[in-house]
Protein backbone atom coordinates (compact mmCIF):
# COMPACT_ATOMS: atom_id res chain seq x y z
CA UNK A 1 0.00 0.00 0.00
CA UNK A 2 2.76 2.37 -0.10
CA UNK A 3 6.39 3.18 1.22
CA UNK A 4 7.04 2.44 5.24
CA UNK A 5 7.60 5.24 7.06
CA UNK A 6 11.11 4.02 7.72
CA UNK A 7 12.52 4.03 3.74
CA UNK A 8 10.81 7.88 3.50
CA UNK A 9 13.24 10.20 2.79
CA UNK A 10 11.47 12.31 5.44
CA UNK A 11 11.97 10.08 8.61
CA UNK A 12 15.93 9.21 7.87
CA UNK A 13 16.66 12.84 7.10
CA UNK A 14 17.35 13.98 10.29
CA UNK A 15 19.23 10.54 11.70
CA UNK A 16 22.07 10.97 9.33
CA UNK A 17 24.70 13.47 8.47
CA UNK A 18 24.32 14.83 5.29
CA UNK A 19 27.82 14.77 3.55
CA UNK A 20 28.65 18.07 1.55
CA UNK A 21 31.03 18.37 -0.89
CA UNK A 22 33.97 21.16 -0.99
CA UNK A 23 32.13 22.76 -4.07
CA UNK A 24 28.71 22.97 -2.54
CA UNK A 25 30.90 24.07 0.86
CA UNK A 26 32.37 26.71 -1.00
CA UNK A 27 29.70 28.06 -2.79
CA UNK A 28 27.75 28.70 0.71
CA UNK A 29 31.01 30.26 2.18
CA UNK A 30 31.34 32.71 -0.66
CA UNK A 31 27.54 33.48 -0.37
CA UNK A 32 27.76 34.00 3.21
CA UNK A 33 30.82 36.17 3.15
CA UNK A 34 29.62 38.59 0.40
CA UNK A 35 26.42 39.17 1.80
CA UNK A 36 27.69 39.57 5.67
CA UNK A 37 30.65 41.22 4.79
CA UNK A 38 29.53 43.01 2.04
CA UNK A 39 31.89 42.20 -1.09
CA UNK A 40 30.85 43.21 -4.75
CA UNK A 41 30.01 40.50 -6.95
CA UNK A 42 32.70 42.15 -9.46
CA UNK A 43 35.75 42.94 -6.62
CA UNK A 44 38.99 41.36 -8.43
CA UNK A 45 40.45 40.58 -5.29
CA UNK A 46 37.91 38.46 -3.58
CA UNK A 47 38.30 34.98 -5.08
CA UNK A 48 37.76 31.21 -3.04
CA UNK A 49 42.02 31.19 -2.98
CA UNK A 50 42.22 35.00 -1.42
CA UNK A 51 43.52 35.49 2.09
CA UNK A 52 40.30 36.35 3.79
CA UNK A 53 41.76 37.98 7.07
CA UNK A 54 45.20 39.28 4.86
CA UNK A 55 42.83 41.13 2.32
CA UNK A 56 40.82 42.41 4.77
CA UNK A 57 37.75 40.86 3.39
CA UNK A 58 36.79 39.04 7.40
CA UNK A 59 37.39 40.27 10.67
CA UNK A 60 38.34 38.64 13.64
CA UNK A 61 34.49 39.39 14.80
CA UNK A 62 33.76 38.11 10.91
CA UNK A 63 36.14 35.17 12.08
CA UNK A 64 33.80 34.03 15.03
CA UNK A 65 30.76 34.46 12.26
CA UNK A 66 32.26 32.64 10.07
CA UNK A 67 32.92 29.85 12.35
CA UNK A 68 29.81 29.75 13.81
CA UNK A 69 28.50 30.08 10.49
CA UNK A 70 30.21 26.69 9.06
CA UNK A 71 29.44 24.56 12.03
CA UNK A 72 25.68 25.43 12.18
CA UNK A 73 25.24 25.25 8.17
CA UNK A 74 27.19 22.01 8.08
CA UNK A 75 26.82 20.23 11.71
CA UNK A 76 30.23 20.14 11.88
CA UNK A 77 32.73 20.97 14.98
CA UNK A 78 35.91 22.15 13.51
CA UNK A 79 38.78 21.41 16.13
CA UNK A 80 40.49 24.60 16.89
CA UNK A 81 44.08 24.00 15.95
CA UNK A 82 42.78 23.43 12.61
CA UNK A 83 40.69 27.09 12.98
CA UNK A 84 44.49 28.96 13.64
CA UNK A 85 46.04 26.76 10.61
CA UNK A 86 46.52 28.46 6.86
CA UNK A 87 43.89 26.10 6.01
CA UNK A 88 41.39 28.48 7.83
CA UNK A 89 42.39 31.28 5.62
CA UNK A 90 40.59 31.10 2.51
CA UNK A 91 36.97 29.87 0.69
CA UNK A 92 38.71 26.60 -0.82
CA UNK A 93 41.06 26.25 2.39
CA UNK A 94 37.59 26.37 4.69
CA UNK A 95 35.74 23.71 2.31
CA UNK A 96 38.50 21.26 2.36
CA UNK A 97 38.13 21.32 6.17
CA UNK A 98 34.10 21.67 6.54
CA UNK A 99 33.91 18.46 4.24
CA UNK A 100 36.84 16.72 6.04
CA UNK A 101 35.02 17.65 9.40
CA UNK A 102 31.46 16.18 8.18
CA UNK A 103 33.20 12.82 6.81
CA UNK A 104 34.07 12.00 10.33
CA UNK A 105 31.34 11.39 13.08
CA UNK A 106 30.27 13.91 15.34
CA UNK A 107 31.93 14.29 18.57
CA UNK A 108 29.01 16.38 20.26
CA UNK A 109 28.96 19.13 22.75
CA UNK A 110 28.38 22.09 20.41
CA UNK A 111 30.58 24.83 18.57
CA UNK A 112 34.20 25.01 19.25
CA UNK A 113 34.12 28.51 19.31
CA UNK A 114 32.07 28.05 22.67
CA UNK A 115 35.21 26.66 24.10
CA UNK A 116 37.36 29.86 23.58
Amino acid sequence: MGASIVHSPCFQRGSARMAFSPTSIAEAIERFIRTEFQVADNDPMFTRDAHLFECGFVDSVGFVQLVTFAESTFDVQVDEDVLMSEDFTTINGISKVVASSSAQPGRGGGSSMATR
